[in-house]
């Protein structure tokens, strides 16, 4: 989860499932792997592929999450959810809740979109005659940030629980693409750059969740 101390706004978020489907993994100009759906919130590191390759730095290494397909190899998710995005065409898959002062508004959001990191800065390297360990990163605060273009924004929580039309305690897509128009550009502090097509606040969390992707903890790929 996320702490109240990360959020300018004093929200935090626990994610039940952080859902991700992981593949085209090549590094040190070998492949790695096929798909693979992995359950974030579920202790880990994962082992996700390996290739013998020589002795020297990993890099090159590119990946991309994806949606998942029938020949994605489930390797923790609950049967229900990889099923759920298979059916859906989901590559990300996100369940949570959001609490502040006594409140909690819930999400359960499922993303299509196909996102490719290459170029990533690994910092490992293959040892001669031994081994060398890249490891992907996932940022799943990424989706709170306030800002689509610096890397270090804050992060905020308010605009979502603020789009419960309906007062239910669950956050929908379509509350999120209802925030839109004027509503959606009159937001304080999110910024947005003006030739990003985007003009509802789902389509502002769709396109945070295409920079989840890292490499190594903190460092960064290439992004299209």
């Amino acid at each position: 989860g996320i702490p109240a101390a990360e959020f300018e706004d004093g929200w935090a978020v626990t994610y039940d499932v952080f859902a991700v489907s992981l593949g085209g993994i090549t590094a040190a100009g070998e492949t790695l792997s096929g798909d693979t759906a992995v359950d974030l919130v579920k202790a880990g590191p994962h082992a996700l592929g390996s290739a013998d390759a020589a002795a020297g730095a990993i890099q090159p290494v590119a990946y991309h999450i994806a949606p998942v397909g029938s020949s994605t190899t489930n390797l923790n998710v609950d049967t229900a959810v990889f099923d759920a995005m298979q059916t859906n065409g989901y590559s990300v898959w996100v369940v949570g809740s959001a609490t502040k002062d006594g409140s909690t508004v819930t999400f359960a959001w499922g993303f299509t979109g196909t996102y490719d990191y290459h170029e990533c800065h690994a910092t490992g390297s293959v040892t001669d005659g031994g081994t060398g360990l890249t490891q992907l990163t996932i940022h799943g605060d990424h989706l709170f940030y306030e800002s689509l273009v610096d890397s270090d924004a804050g992060l905020r929580f308010q605009a979502f629980a603020d789009a419960d039309a309906d007062a239910n305690g669950e956050v929908t897509m379509a509350e999120l693409q209802a925030v839109s128009g004027t509503a959606f550009q009159a937001m304080d502090n999110y910024d947005v750059p003006a030739d990003s097509g985007i003009d509802n606040l789902w389509d502002y969390l769709a396109a945070q969740v295409a920079t989840v992707g890292h490499i190594d903890g903190e460092g960064h790929c290439h992004m299209h």
